[in-house]
């Protein structure tokens, strides 16, 4: 079952540059390209120009399956106890809704987050994964996506 916050049902295209002579091969060998950005766009009905990626990271198509992607850095340590640290990249599949317990991007008060989706008696927030952030009630937040990969060099 999924959970829509104040759901953006308009449809969401990445606006992509004309398929090279690359960008075939690489879709022929399994591997997507997805754009690592600076910053969400507010809704999921804003396309994202590929002009508009700090680069572009070819990911293997079997780790992250179908749907228009972006990659974000993580911003802070709301979300250390799920494993995602400052600095990591972040590979989001654009939707407007989740499932309880999906760490999703939101935008909330004109900021983009991330959290956990979750849902306790009919109450939907999103919750840090760290004891020093306080739960979001997610009537005040939009779901942009759901995060798929989390990358980090070693």
């Amino acid at each position: 079952m999924t959970f829509p916050i104040r759901s953006d049902t308009s449809d969401h295209h990445l606006a992509r540059t004309p398929g090279t002579g690359a960008e075939r091969a690489h879709q022929e060998a399994g591997v997507r390209r997805v754009p690592l950005l600076t910053r969400l766009p507010a809704t999921t009905r804003a396309p994202v120009a590929w002009e508009e990626a700090e680069t572009v990271l070819p990911l293997p198509t079997e780790l992250l399956g179908d749907g228009e992607l972006v990659a974000v850095r993580m911003e802070g340590p709301a979300m250390t106890g799920a494993g995602i640290r400052e600095g990591d990249v972040l590979t989001v599949c654009r939707q407007s809704s989740a499932a309880h317990g999906d760490v999703v991007a939101a935008r909330v008060g004109g900021e983009t987050v991330i959290r956990r989706l979750a849902v306790d008696d009919g109450q939907v927030r999103l919750v840090a994964c760290n004891p020093g952030y306080s739960p979001v009630h997610a009537s005040a937040g939009v779901v942009l996506g759901r995060v798929v990969a989390v990358l980090r060099k070693l």
